[in-house]
């Protein structure tokens, strides 16, 4: 069973805001309804504290009368004067609370029946005042003195019903406003979320839009935010997209080319020696060379195509320990051809080389496929170059030629798989070699850079990082 949060960001939003919320909001009420019974408790038992100081101060002639007349009888215990019992009725039925007057020997003198307890005799000998509470009353009491004798004790209580209805009908009201915090937040939560999916509506529509072939519909927000950059990387990623299969289109167009024509040529020529097998041997045997040169052009063909999948799978995970050597075999490789054709051949290298991130095959072949390009279009008496230099963080690679150079226009596309300058450089070749020779680079963490001047010749320059 898939719940609605399961299937909408939204809802998750929403929900999640709201246990945070409704958490929070419940301690707090908790909180402040314990804060407000204890601060109503203190706040009551404060009042009635002020009331048993007045009470006391207002007691000091009654119970200095009763006093002397005590001391009179020789201390034997006499019924209160009148006064007394009818002051503490009277005062009980206006402050609503409930008066007990003992003298300071802690005798019962008038008012509510019952005791001072330990602490409140204490207190009164020591003249202090003292409230307290328990479960169910609030007690307040004061020393009755005068000209620092203690006559007497009043102590006034009254029910904490009222007290805690007072603190329920607070901690109602402040639930009532949680409540209404908590349904004003979720109304935000809901605009806010509803707010932040509706890019990532649009986005996931754009998304469908692209899958089914519409890739000139991309989204881009305004704003900085995260959902901004989010719309831009996936502009990007849908423009590196479609440029992607451009360009796999442009190269499956390129190689059914390629393959086409010697295709076509290996069709011709083998009708043609089966026609001509038994009639003119010597023919037959001129198209069976035929045959197998294009065949080799097929191969060539298959093995660079693999090579350059190879390159651009990722990073090289092997290297290349004696790099000097290699450097020497590709130029002993290119060597014979140039002599050939009477070039000059240029060679500038260190005493040693730093290992690099890439293959030995792969870093021969590179440099291979620079020098006979070099080699291929450089008149004879011309001149071929090789520098090769440590850097401060790998090797740095320069082929220079005297050749017949490069249009700037072609500069750009001139690394491009099945790319050729024919109108400059004539037919030949598979038109992977440079491609190759990129891939081998970027795929070894490296730059290559190319600069030329028609009828001047060209200079290619490749970085390398060392291990």
């Amino acid at each position: 069973m898939i719940w609605p949060w399961q299937r909408s960001i939204q809802a998750r939003i929403v929900l999640i805001l709201a246990g945070l919320l409704s958490g929070v909001l419940l301690l707090v009420n908790l909180e402040m309804a314990r804060y407000l019974s204890q601060s109503q408790l203190e706040e009551s038992a404060n009042h009635l504290q002020i009331q048993t100081l007045l009470a006391a101060r207002s007691l000091q002639d009654p119970l200095s009368e009763y006093g002397r007349e005590l001391e009179d009888d020789d201390h034997d215990r006499q019924d209160p004067a009148p006064l007394l019992p009818d002051w503490t009725a009277r005062y009980a039925q206006e402050s609503g609370t409930r008066v007990l007057i003992v003298n300071g020997r802690g005798d019962y003198l008038a008012g509510d029946k019952g005791d001072l307890d330990l602490a409140e005799r204490v207190a009164a000998e020591k003249g202090q005042p003292l409230h307290r509470w328990t479960h169910d009353s609030i007690y307040a009491s004061a020393p009755v003195i005068r000209h620092e004798r203690l006559l007497g004790v009043v102590r006034l209580s009254l029910g904490r019903g009222p007290v805690s209805a007072r603190s329920f009908r607070l901690s109602l009201r402040l639930a009532a406003a949680s409540l209404l915090a908590l349904g004003l937040a979720m109304l935000a939560a809901t605009w806010l979320s509803r707010r932040m999916v509706a890019p990532l509506k649009e986005l996931e529509s754009s998304a469908r839009k692209a899958a089914q072939g519409h890739w000139d519909d991309p989204v881009e927000l305004p704003g900085q935010d995260e959902l901004a950059s989010l719309s831009r990387a996936f502009a990007g990623m849908l423009s590196e997209l479609r440029a992607m299969l451009d360009r796999q289109r442009l190269f499956i167009g390129s190689a059914s080319h390629e393959l086409r024509t010697p295709l076509t040529r290996i069709k011709l020529r083998s009708e043609a020696l089966a026609s001509a097998c038994r009639e003119d041997p010597q023919r037959a045997e001129k198209f069976a060379r035929e045959l197998d040169s294009e065949v080799d052009g097929l191969i060539t063909l298959a093995n660079s195509l693999l090579d350059l999948a190879r390159l651009e799978e990722g990073p090289e995970s092997t290297m290349t320990a004696d790099t000097l050597a290699v450097v020497r075999a590709a130029l002993d490789s290119c060597r014979v051809s140039a002599e050939d054709k009477g070039l000059t051949l240029q060679v500038e290298l260190p005493e040693s080389l730093p290992p690099l991130r890439l293959a030995p095959l792969n870093l021969q072949s590179l440099l291979e496929n620079l020098l006979n390009n070099a080699v291929k279009y450089t008149p004879a008496g011309g001149k071929v170059g090789l520098l090769a230099e440590r850097t401060q963080g790998g090797i740095r690679v320069q082929v220079e030629d005297t050749g017949i150079g490069i249009e700037p226009h072609h500069l750009a596309r001139i690394f491009e798989r099945f790319y050729r300058v024919d109108s400059a450089r004539g037919k030949g070749g598979t038109g992977l070699g440079l491609a190759l020779v990129k891939a081998a680079v970027e795929s070894a963490g490296g730059t290559i850079k190319v600069s030329s001047q028609p009828g001047q010749g060209s200079r290619f320059t490749v970085e390398l990082p060392g291990c």
